[in-house]
C-alpha cells in the first residue's frame, strides 16, 4: 500500500483516484464509452451507439419521460448501496490502520515450527499436548489445563461473557475480534486489558486474507477461522487442528450447546464451507503447509487423519489397522 494518502493513477483509458490504497474514484473513456465509477458504485455512464446516445445517472437512465415513482425507488435501493460500500471503506481503513500495528510483527515469524489450533469438541479430551509447539486456543479451552497456550482468541461477548474476564487474565497475548453485531460484539472496556489486541473480521462476510496486516481475518460464524488465519500468517510447516469437531455434539468438558438448534444448524453449514474454502485456500496459497487433523469428526478426510491412543480406545468402532496413529512426545 501506497504511503500516501490520496494517489491518482491515470493511463490512455483509465484514471483512478485511491485513498490509504482505497480506489474512491474511477473514470474509464473508450470512443462510444465513458463510466464514472465512486467507490464502486457506478455514478455516470455514457454510452453512443450509432446516431443515439443514452446517459446513465446512478444506474439509471435520464430521460425526460422518467416515472418519478420509479426514480424514488431506484434513488432508494442505490442509498442502501452507497451506504454499504461506504461502511466497508471505512471498514477497510480502520481495518489497515489496526493490523498494521497488531500482524505485522508475526508475519512468518513460525517458519520451520509446528503450530497446533485447538477448538472445544469432545475429542479434546484424548489430546496430551504435543511437546515444542505453539499452541492457539480459542474461546474457554483456555481452561483445558493441560496445554500451556501461547496466544488465545475470543469474538463472541454473548457466549463469553460469564467467563471473559477469567479469560483475559491468561499469560499469553489474547486477541479480542471486534464484530458489528450488537448482539454479540465486545464492550471497548476488554480491548483495554493487559496483553490484548483487537482484529477485524469479514463477519458477515467470507474468505481467508494471506495478508492480514491489510484485510480482515477470515470468519464462518466461528471464532475458529480467525485463528486459523493467523496461524497460516505465521507461516509454520504444519498446523494440528485439535478440537475442531465441526458437529454439534457440545464440549470436551462434557457440557451441551446452548445455542438454539436451529441457529445451530446454520451455523454448521457455514463453518462447514469456511472449512472447505480453507482447504482451498491452503492448498493454493500454502501448499507447503501439512493441515494434519487429530481424531478428526466432522473433519474427517479433509486433511491428514491421526488418532490418538486414548481415542481409539474409546472407539472400538474405528480399525486401527486402517488409520495413523499420531506419536505423541
Amino acid at each position: 500500500m501506497s504511503n500516501k494518502i490520496i494517489t491518482k493513477q491515470k493511463s490512455n483509458k483509465t484514471t483512478k483516484v485511491k485513498l490509504l490504497g482505497i480506489t474512491i474514484y474511477k473514470k474509464t473513456k473508450k470512443p462510444d464509452l465513458e463510466k464514472i465509477y465512486i467507490i464502486g458504485i457506478p455514478f455516470y455512464a455514457k454510452k453512443k451507439r450509432q446516431s443515439s446516445e443514452k446517459e446513465y445517472f446512478l444506474g439509471i437512465r435520464i430521460s425526460k419521460s422518467l416515472n418519478k415513482d420509479i426514480l424514488l425507488e431506484e434513488i432508494k435501493k442505490i442509498k442502501i448501496l452507497v451506504d454499504v460500500k461506504i461502511s466497508k471503506l471505512e471498514k477497510k481503513i480502520n481495518c489497515q490502520n489496526l493490523h498494521a500495528k497488531t500482524f505485522t510483527k508475526y508475519k512468518n515469524i513460525f517458519q520451520k515450527k509446528e503450530l497446533v489450533i485447538v477448538g472445544a469438541g469432545p475429542s479434546l479430551s484424548n489430546y496430551i499436548p504435543l511437546n515444542n509447539k505453539i499452541h492457539i486456543g480459542v474461546n474457554r479451552v483456555y481452561q483445558y489445563d493441560k496445554i500451556n497456550f501461547d496466544f488465545l482468541f475470543l469474538q463472541d461477548f454473548n457466549a463469553s461473557k460469564n467467563y471473559i474476564d477469567d479469560f483475559l487474565k491468561y499469560k499469553c497475548p489474547k486477541f479480542l475480534g471486534v464484530l458489528e453485531d450488537v448482539n454479540i460484539s465486545i464492550p471497548e472496556y476488554y480491548y483495554n486489558q493487559p496483553k490484548v489486541e483487537k482484529y477485524f473480521t469479514q463477519y458477515p462476510f467470507s474468505g481467508f486474507s494471506t495478508d492480514i496486516s491489510n484485510n480482515p481475518l477470515g470468519d464462518y460464524a466461528s471464532v475458529i477461522f480467525p485463528a486459523l488465519n493467523f496461524a497460516v500468517y505465521t507461516h509454520p510447516k504444519k498446523i494440528y487442528l485439535v478440537g475442531c469437531d465441526c458437529n454439534l455434539n457440545g464440549y470436551w468438558n462434557g457440557q451441551p450447546m446452548k445455542i438454539q438448534k436451529d441457529i445451530l444448524a446454520n451455523c454448521l453449514e457455514h463453518n462447514k464451507r469456511g472449512w472447505s474454502d480453507f482447504k482451498k485456500f491452503i492448498n493454493y496459497h500454502y501448499p507447503d503447509i501439512e493441515i494434519i487433523s487429530i481424531n478428526p469428526v466432522g473433519l474427517k478426510g479433509l486433511f491428514k487423519d491421526v488418532y490418538t491412543q486414548e481415542y481409539l480406545n474409546e472407539h472400538p468402532e474405528i480399525d486401527r489397522n486402517k488409520v495413523s496413529i499420531l506419536e505423541e512426545s
